[in-house]
């Protein structure tokens, strides 16, 4: 009886098929396929020999063969992948192993397609332009941050100026109102009104017709601002003709001072009654006073 015998192609096949298996290593499958190579070989070798046409190939042939394949796969020691005890090739399980992703993308990190290379000149270029922009943009912050502390800083001197001016007037006011009092305590009649308010109290009695009152105010004004400008000394015993002698060097002041003098001793000293003709002329010559005191005061800062 014949006995079929397995092809080269089959035995590939059959190699293959084992050879599918998941192998712990490459040594492992190099060795497995080494056996199955020198298995067909043997194989196609004895069916090579040429066969009597009235008989089989005998039986001896197939247990030579088979004997060298054990010898061949003896000589390996103890390869995983053949199982002794029922004389064939098995598969060897592989464990599985859960790799996490971060293991899995630092493996093939170096096998990512990475983009084309950028020309150096570009890359130049786009450094030189984002130092340029950096520069740029520090130094509108710098310039915002100057103009923010100027003003702040501008602000704080214009309060401090004004600071300092509101001080200096209410000094001021302190002083002039100290020297007006004693410019009141120094006029030849007692005054109760501010030195402000002696020509409105003076306006005031000659619209009333007190005349006699209206002509004392009047006087007291005249001296008052002659004292404020330097022009005389305001003292207590002081005569009307020695303030006339201190203003000798103007001609205007001299008669308009001489004129209201005049009125104002007839109306205190001599009890006489001023008729409104008589003040409205004392009245009239106020702008000449004030003119006339301010061109003397510029003639004596000129000399």
């Amino acid at each position: 009886m014949n006995v079929a015998r397995p092809t080269i192609a089959n035995r590939i096949r059959t190699a293959r098929s084992v050879t599918r298996g998941r192998f712990p290593n490459r040594t492992h499958c190099r060795h497995a396929l080494r056996v199955v190579m020198l298995v067909s070989l043997l194989a196609s070798t004895a069916m090579a020999k040429p066969a009597s046409p009235s008989s089989a190939i005998p039986a001896a042939d197939d247990q030579t063969s088979e004997a060298i394949g054990r010898q061949a796969i003896h000589a390996l020691g103890d390869p995983p992948w053949y199982d002794r005890d029922e004389d064939r090739i098995k598969a060897i399980p592989v464990e599985s192993t859960d790799a996490s992703e971060d293991d899995v993308a630092a493996r093939t990190s170096g096998y990512q397609q990475s983009g084309p290379p950028k020309p150096q000149g570009s890359n130049n270029l786009n450094s030189i332009l984002e130092a340029l922009g950096q520069v740029v943009a520090w130094s509108v912050l710098a310039v915002l941050v100057l103009l923010i502390v100027a003003a702040i800083g501008y602000a704080f001197m214009l309060r401090e100026r004004e600071h300092r001016f509101r001080r200096s007037g209410m000094a001021d006011d302190e002083r002039e109102e100290s020297e007006t009092t004693e410019r009141l305590e120094r006029l030849p009649v007692q005054i109760n009104q501010p030195a402000s308010n002696l020509l409105n109290e003076s306006k005031r009695l000659m619209e009333a017709g007190r005349y006699n009152e209206a002509i004392i105010y009047l006087f007291s004004h005249e001296l008052v601002q002659l004292d404020r400008h330097q022009l005389v000394r305001l003292a207590r015993g002081k005569t009307n003709r020695q303030y006339l002698r201190e203003i000798r060097q103007s001609n205007d002041l001299l008669e308009i001072l001489h004129s209201t003098i005049h009125a104002f001793e007839d109306a205190f000293f001599g009890d006489h009654t001023i008729t409104r003709q008589r003040f409205q002329s004392c009245w009239a010559q106020l702008d000449r006073f004030h003119a006339a005191v301010e061109q003397t005061v510029s003639k004596g800062d000129s000399a």
